[in-house]
């Protein structure tokens, strides 16, 4: 089977699948956001009360309870979202809002990133976003390799932004 025939076969069953993986994503999301919430707000309790004598570590701390409130709040309208969707008849035409959370959730992750690497030279919160959106939402091939392609993209070119040293750079690392 060629590419072409992949693409149209993958075409046509997602016709076939769309309104059930549009339910299962909204269910899916609707739990994911709470606990996302839960999370969350537990990181904001925990950096918010630490507390450092130098001052990077402690501009450090802000911005990553900063950056946890933020997704706290966007996780908390996503679950909002989810229960006015649940009462709509018809999802189909709510498809791309996991998509867009996905996008989300990788953008915060490559800002939390960055924010990181004024301590170390890791690059975890990135790496569980992108697993956490791949193995969370039915989303078809084409559109996870986009998703996770330009979240990539975004992180080489921030990482490029806060390091001018290259062999730093190729050695970004999970901890």
């Amino acid at each position: 089977m060629d590419l072409k025939q992949t693409l149209q076969r993958w075409r046509n069953e997602d016709r076939l699948v769309l309104d059930a993986a549009c339910q299962r994503n909204v269910q899916v999301l609707g739990v994911a956001a709470w606990a996302m919430v839960a999370l969350n707000v537990l990181h904001v309790a925990v950096f918010a009360v630490l507390s450092f004598d130098d001052p990077v570590q402690a501009v450090w701390a802000r911005q990553i309870a900063w950056a946890h409130a933020g997704m706290a709040l966007l996780m908390g309208t996503a679950g909002l979202w989810t229960r006015w969707a649940a009462r709509q008849p018809h999802a189909s035409g709510l498809r791309h809002v996991p998509m867009l959370v996905c996008a989300a959730v990788l953008g915060w992750a490559v800002l939390l990133t960055v924010f990181d690497q004024t301590i170390g030279s890791h690059i975890n919160a990135f790496i569980n976003a992108a697993m956490g959106v791949s193995i969370v939402f039915l989303l078809r091939p084409p559109v996870v390799l986009g998703l996770l392609a330009m979240g990539w993209a975004a992180l080489a070119w921030a990482l490029g932004g806060t390091t001018q040293d290259p062999a730093v750079l190729a050695t970004h690392r999970m901890n």
